[in-house]
């Protein structure tokens, strides 16, 4: 079992220890197995490949490919169990096995259930208000691309509230908020574990913002660039007080307002 690396604790010049240097390999090895893989997969599209697989196989099973289409309680279910329990799953795996690190270790400073469930409502509230400003000014550089498919999609998830239901609720906070942010976190964590000086900080961050907005290309550029800046926030809020719960909260809430959001502007365009 590798060494584990030090408590991190201290002031945000020194909030980071770097890890035993008889252990580095095992950290850069779980960096590339853990959040390597899991960005890969979800910039590269393999991820919805291996997520088709999975549903064409559930619908042999039940014998029913109407079961799993994109507007159905089922595919929303089984999307949210392969991210959250798949990709969740690995990356607690690699944390625990190859890097050696409990997850309590992501939470990088102490706190309590109730202050990081006030502190993740916060959270929202601020990215929310922010988001928004950054978008109206964004669309001035970056106009919205065509997404023709996302609102075909969505449109028809209107004639089944059930599966809004399961976007808003489970999916929104499981695999978006939790899957998401344990992978941003793992990243940062363990970056800022190996290399503590100011500029590995800032240039750990930078890499989490840049593979968080490529991970949304199917929204087009401007779609990178707001869920970008999104990133960067939740970002800067797990380097100035390292708490995971605030961003998985937070998180969850905001996939659950856009979604919310979407549907509102869809129906409300349908009903002119």
């Amino acid at each position: 079992m590798p060494a584990r690396a030090p408590i991190i604790t201290g002031t945000m010049d020194t909030a980071v220890q770097p890890a035993p240097v008889e252990n580095r390999a095992n950290q850069l090895l779980g960096l590339v197995l853990g959040p390597g893989v899991i960005y890969l997969l979800l910039i590269s599209g393999l991820a919805g490949t291996l997520g088709s697989g999975v549903l064409y196989a559930l619908a042999w099973l039940v014998g029913s490919a109407a079961a799993f289409q994109y507007s159905t309680v089922g595919y929303w279910a089984a999307v949210t169990v392969f991210y959250a329990a798949g990709f969740g799953g690995w990356l607690i795996y690699i944390y625990r096995r190859v890097c050696g690190q409990p997850p309590a270790r992501l939470n990088r400073r102490p706190g309590t259930l109730g202050a990081d469930l006030g502190a993740g409502l916060l959270l929202f509230a601020a990215a929310w208000i922010l988001c928004r400003l950054f978008y109206w000014l964004q669309t001035s550089y970056f106009p919205l691309s065509s997404t023709t498919f996302i609102e075909d999609t969505t449109q028809a998830m209107l004639m089944n509230p059930w599966a809004i239901v399961m976007l808003i609720g489970p999916y929104s906070f499981l695999a978006a908020g939790f899957m998401e942010e344990l992978c941003r976190c793992f990243l940062l964590e363990r970056a800022w574990a190996l290399w503590p000086g100011r500029a590995g900080v800032s240039i750990a961050i930078g890499v989490a913002v840049v593979l968080f907005g490529f991970c949304h290309l199917y929204q087009g550029m401007s779609g990178v660039v707001n869920t970008a800046f999104f990133g960067l926030l939740m970002a800067l809020y797990y380097w100035k007080f390292g708490r995971v719960i605030p961003l998985m909260l937070a998180h969850g809430l905001y996939s659950a307002a856009v979604s919310l959001e979407g549907f509102y502007w869809l129906y409300a365009y349908g009903q002119a």
